[in-house]
């Protein structure tokens, strides 16, 4: 099934517009994320739920907007972000506070090398990390559209359930390792964590299969909307970018290195990109994003994970062992995931044991007692 062109139905009174010659067709997106077409005379008309005036050049430059490879924002549409169901403006206090306590963080890594994380209690930490924790949960008192919206990438209940499912599973990851110190504990913890939130996601897919508002053959992140003009190897590339960021996130969950400062920042990065990806959504449904902005930012937001791996790993292994390591790594989880189609609750169970008990071993093995230094 192909998720990046204009559905069928739109398709369809498209052409017979074309054949009437005296119609136009509007593929109108609502501010609730609801996709609809009609046929009416070019003229502007008052749309009563958003009061704003449909046809005009204003509308009409973001309709453009959207479908370009603009990364740009329209602040113009910001006052759309103020909606009677945040009534006392929670969400957006905590979205404010999380956004700041990014920032801080990021900033803190550049100039100081750390996040700084080891300079505070642990008490404060589990606040911190119950805040973005709140912020997630708190998403649940606004409104969506219950099924997905094929022409923008904009939120949906069932996305909305799995990105709070993975954030809780980040927040877990770093309270686990602030709280605790004995390595096994931690080791068992992070596993339940890891295959409880698998489960989940799984148990909220089926939910809404059966309810058919998605198909068995619906992808979270492979059927995201983009430009029409997009390539299918484009598409492909960033797809698979998709997949291994995925992956390494689990691989970030089940493994514990020397310093729980670090695994902490891994934790926060990403968390930062699953909830960035659900901001990106928001500003995409009031209009303050285009389509491909949204993959371009939340490309970003992945690729910090991917910067902070490297740069930690480099500190006790040659980069390019670490970059060697890395695509290694990646080549085969990818493979025995989504070519071998291997169960992934085998897999990971198969790779927490590894890293525990073998990889563990060889990691931190002493150099000195060895002709050659391990990776």
């Amino acid at each position: 099934m192909d998720y990046y062109s204009a559905p069928p139905a739109v398709q369809q009174v498209e052409e017979e517009a074309l054949a009437m010659g005296s119609l136009k067709t509007e593929v109108e997106d609502h501010d609730d994320g609801s996709v609809s077409t009609s046929s009416t005379p070019s003229s502007p008309k008052t749309n009563k739920k958003t009061d704003e005036v449909e046809g005009s050049e204003e509308q009409n430059d973001d309709d453009d907007e959207e479908m370009t490879w603009s990364i740009a924002l329209h602040p113009r549409n910001m006052f759309k972000l103020v909606t009677a169901e945040d009534k006392f403006h929670l969400h957006k206090l905590v979205g404010v506070f999380c956004l700041t306590h990014y920032i801080f963080r990021f900033v803190s890594l550049l100039v100081t090398g750390s996040m700084g994380f080891e300079q505070h209690s642990a008490a404060k930490i589990v606040f911190f990390f119950l805040m973005h924790a709140l912020l997630s949960w708190s998403s649940l008192i606004f409104h969506l559209p219950q099924r997905r919206n094929r022409v923008k990438p904009m939120i949906w209940p069932e996305l909305r359930l799995h990105n709070i499912a993975f954030a809780t599973r980040s927040i877990a990851d770093a309270i686990i390792h602030t709280v605790f110190e004995d390595v096994f504990v931690k080791r068992g913890l992070l596993f339940v964590a890891t295959v409880v939130t698998m489960y989940a996601a799984d148990r909220i897919s089926d939910h809404y299969r059966r309810l058919e508002l998605i198909t068995k053959q619906d992808s979270t992140m492979r059927s995201m909307p983009w430009p029409n003009d997009a390539s299918a190897k484009l598409i492909a590339a960033v797809n698979l970018y998709y997949a291994l960021s995925q992956i390494f996130a689990t691989v970030g969950v089940l493994n514990v290195s020397k310093r729980w400062a670090t695994d902490v920042e891994f934790a926060l990065t990403t968390l930062f990109a699953i909830q960035v990806s659900a901001l990106l959504m928001t500003l995409v449904r009031k209009s303050i994003l285009g389509n491909y902005a949204w993959h371009f930012w939340y490309q970003v937001a992945l690729g910090l994970s991917w910067v902070l791996l490297l740069y930690r790993f480099q500190q006790r292994s040659p980069l390019p062992v670490v970059i060697f390591r890395a695509c290694v790594g990646g080549f085969i989880a990818y493979h025995l995931r989504f070519r071998f189609e291997m169960n992934k609750y085998a897999m990971w169970t198969l790779f927490a044991v590894l890293d525990a008990f073998l990889l563990d071993a060889i990691r931190h093995m002493d150099p000195s007692l060895l002709p050659i230094k391990p990776w």
